[in-house]
């Protein structure tokens, strides 16, 4: 069975970019533009990872996955955070397991670190 991954990711171009290169990758790929569109997905099932953009139009992706790392149900799944504007050094400071790509990005690092997170 395919690994599902979540895509919270606001830009339409990026998520449709991202969608076909990991379905190429034989991912299954659900994308959400904003938070409350991924809120109401996450009936939809628990992924085995998520793909968050940071800046929303409607939240922030951080706050996605402090709530994410809080629920038991998703504390065990990996999240890798994506945005412009935010550096390395910036992460060091945020709390837990950081796992980060600054964009733009490289779409092979892109599907080499999902496929790295995947692994466990």
């Amino acid at each position: 069975m395919a690994k599902r991954i979540y895509v919270l990711e606001d830009d339409k171009e990026i998520s449709e970019i991202v969608q076909m290169v990991l379905e190429m990758e034989g991912y299954q790929v659900s994308c959400f533009a904003d938070v409350s569109r991924f809120n109401a997905g996450k009936a939809g099932g628990v992924p085995d990872l998520y793909l968050l953009d940071i800046m929303l139009p409607d939240g922030n992706g951080l706050e996605v996955r402090a709530a994410l790392t809080n629920d038991p149900i998703t504390a065990h799944i990996p999240v890798l955070i994506m945005s412009a504007h935010t550096n390395v050094a910036e992460v060091s400071n945020w709390p837990g397991e950081k796992h980060f790509i600054a964009k733009p990005f490289d779409i092979y690092k892109l599907t080499e670190k999902i496929a790295m997170l995947l692994k466990g």
